[in-house]
């Protein structure tokens, strides 16, 4: 459904289905989704002008998608072949998918670089729990850890211009947003939520870094030229807003930044439904002019 400042509600799709993790296409004209149902798990590309929904995946448990960075693939998490792995597909559909890399242990989700040189991935390994790693698309494609410690790293999120990560990890004893460079040998690791944030996702601008804190969906604006800085948090807006699988990013931000999309369960019922939240910037702006000391 479509909700706006006001209210208004419209619905993207009049079909009932267990929708989770909700990708833009890099164009903003697709969105790859996952669908869950009681005999199937998998893939499917909902194309908005049309309101059509086309599979992608077909056997397996199939989770997280995430577009490259040209919009012709899908990148996804399936147990297809056993232990969860990384796999990508045409996102014309018809394609056969083709496993990424083999790894010791099981590999959920995983994102590109924009440059499309850089696969990120989350795994999670017997005596570290959850990890994120990277490997190079060419030469030596090795993995190499970003943050791997006794702590839990989870929701991977890359800036635009591919200099910083944005994660969740539960060091502190909860869970909080967390910033480090990338690549990571350069050091340094910044903390952006203040009291609790899960779920981190850059605006397409890089000055801002959404997460989420309880029904709140937080903006953090930052400095990233020199080196990496909070300027200001503040609350968007709340909502009973369905939360992914062990905290996978469960939304996403339109391509010209103007609107959310969201997953929302209907009214009265647990079957959720992919909600988009339009004109938040305007409502922000307007929020600031009639606040004490806005201009």
């Amino acid at each position: 459904m479509l909700v706006d400042r006001r209210g208004a509600v419209r619905v993207l799709s009049t079909d009932s289905h267990g929708y989770s993790a909700a990708r833009y296409s890099p164009e903003g004209g697709r969105i790859a989704v996952e669908i869950r149902e009681p005999l199937a798990n998998d893939i499917w590309i909902y194309t908005l002008a049309s309101g059509t929904l086309t599979r992608l995946t077909f056997g397996g448990t199939n989770l997280y998608p995430a577009w490259t960075p040209d919009g012709k693939r899908v990148v996804f998490g399936s147990d297809r072949d056993g232990a969860m792995s990384l796999f990508s597909v045409a996102a014309a559909g018809g394609g056969v998918a083709e496993r990424l890399f083999s790894s010791s242990n099981p590999v959920w989700e995983g994102l590109w670089s924009p440059d499309g040189r850089t696969l990120i991935y989350r795994e999670i390994a017997p005596a570290t729990g959850r990890d994120i790693w990277y490997r190079r698309a060419q030469g030596d494609a090795s993995p190499r850890p970003i943050a791997r410690t006794q702590f839990n790293e989870r929701a991977p999120a890359l800036s635009p211009d591919g200099r910083w990560l944005a994660y969740q990890s539960d060091e502190s004893g909860r869970d909080e947003v967390y910033v480090r460079p990338f690549p990571p040998e350069a050091g340094g690791q910044w903390q952006v939520s203040a009291d609790g944030g899960t779920q981190p996702f850059w605006g397409r601008n890089g000055r801002e870094l959404f997460y989420r804190h309880g029904d709140q969906l937080m903006v953090a604006r930052v400095e990233t030229t020199a080196r990496f800085n909070v300027r200001s948090r503040e609350v968007l807006f709340s909502g009973a807003f369905l939360w992914g699988v062990d905290d996978h990013t469960n939304y996403d931000v339109s391509p010209d930044g103007s609107h959310f999309l969201m997953i929302a369960p209907e009214p009265g019922e647990q079957t959720p439904q992919v909600t988009v939240v339009l004109n938040w910037l305007d409502e922000l702006r307007q929020r600031q002019r009639t606040a004490p000391g806005g201009r």
